[in-house]
């Protein structure tokens, strides 16, 4: 005979196998209003903090939404295993940031889908678009490059800016 404490315990593990943790997916409007801060930036250098943690330290170029020091540092380095944060050195980003509350540092949010690099393209700017985050049918948007944990697509930055609300 099967007692309770094994029934509920099988009734976890069975449950459990198909448990996974997944980011949902969100528009640009979506994680703006989500956003404490939103600014076009400059990646100016990394730095390795407690081992395995990355520090970007940054130069604001235009605050789009928020406030922000013209140079401040976020989180370069996944929290979890979905968290795709990260930076390169000398690249051009839009950044949707979240304030760490009692830290001078950023995160980037949506677990790091708000780090949007922006690539020049014919003159124009584009920003590159993680996987996860969803394109307005409407956007400007051309094929470029594939990047890991970013679409092939980019929609152009002016697109995306106007959306933004402050």
């Amino acid at each position: 005979m099967i007692n309770m404490n094994n029934l509920v315990f099988l009734f976890v593990i069975c449950f459990s196998l198909n448990a996974s943790a997944k980011v949902r997916s969100l528009n640009v409007n979506e994680i703006s209003s989500y956003s404490d801060v939103i600014v076009i930036a400059e990646i100016v250098s990394l730095r390795t903090k407690n081992k395995n943690e990355k520090i970007a330290k940054t130069k604001a170029i235009e605050v789009l939404k928020g406030e922000i020091p013209n140079e401040f540092e976020f989180g370069a380095s996944p929290s979890w295993e979905c968290d795709i944060s990260h930076a390169i050195s000398g690249e051009s980003v839009l950044l949707f940031l979240n304030r760490v509350k009692g830290k001078k540092i950023y995160s980037v949010a949506h677990s790091g889908r708000g780090y949007m690099p922006i690539r020049v393209i014919a003159n124009k700017k584009y920003i590159a678009v993680p996987l996860d985050v969803k394109v307005p049918e409407d956007a400007p948007k051309i094929q470029s490059e594939k990047h890991e944990h970013f679409s092939n697509e980019t929609i152009e930055l002016e697109y995306v800016t106007s959306k933004i609300n402050p």
